[in-house]
């Protein structure tokens, strides 16, 4: 039987910063879970190199440890997007040139563009035990620090309209740019089917 992760913030070595349980982290694969036909294929093709939409887990929140309702922001939990300080909807799959928010557990409330480079694979040596391609990596200008990953993505078009999560920064095109995994991402590394994608936020 497999253990599960129990995650911790900021210090795992204190009890007191437990959080919950890692209940999905789905493994990169060759063979099963795109939409598509050319994704499908691709992976097939390239089977020695598994592949991946996004590098999320879930984690069940452990009782009285967070506050359900709203979206993750730093205390004392004032920041809104637009007024906004629930998920209203989705925007899965983000364009150039759109504006874009961050909330983020250092450097609070920034805002930037989405970068002209959208939907960028990446190959990572050191995934899971082997190499593996994240496909589809978002590129964005808000500004963002060590400490912020994971933290939740907004468009800036309507108010809560959540499109994934900042993952790190990464140099492109002489560029110094945020790095974030959109929501439709995690739902093609979870299911089939696009309908599913309001499990990772609900």
């Amino acid at each position: 039987m497999q253990l599960l992760t129990r995650f911790y913030q900021p210090d795992p070595s204190d009890p007191w910063y437990y959080v919950g349980l890692e209940r999905w982290d789905p493994p990169a694969s060759s063979q099963s879970g795109y939409v598509y036909a050319d994704e499908r294929n691709w992976c097939t093709t390239y089977r020695t190199i598994p592949c991946r939409f996004s590098d999320v887990a879930a984690v069940e929140i452990a009782a009285g440890q967070a506050e359900v309702g709203g979206f993750a922001r730093p205390y004392p939990r004032t920041i809104t997007i637009m007024s906004q300080d629930k998920i209203a909807g989705t925007v899965d799959e983000p364009t150039a040139g759109m504006m874009v928010e961050m909330i983020g557990a250092v450097s609070g409330h920034t805002s930037g563009w989405m970068h002209s480079l959208t939907c960028v694979d990446r190959y990572v040596d050191s995934y899971e035990g082997g190499r593996v391609n994240l496909r589809c990596e978002q590129y964005a200008t808000y500004a963002s620090q060590d400490g912020d990953s994971g933290a939740p993505v907004f468009a800036s078009i309507s108010p809560g309209y959540f499109m994934g999560f900042h993952a790190r920064r990464s140099n492109v095109l002489g560029a110094n740019v945020a790095v974030f995994t959109d929501i439709f991402g995690v739902a093609r590394d979870k299911s089939d089917s696009r309908e599913n994608i309001g499990w990772v936020y609900n």
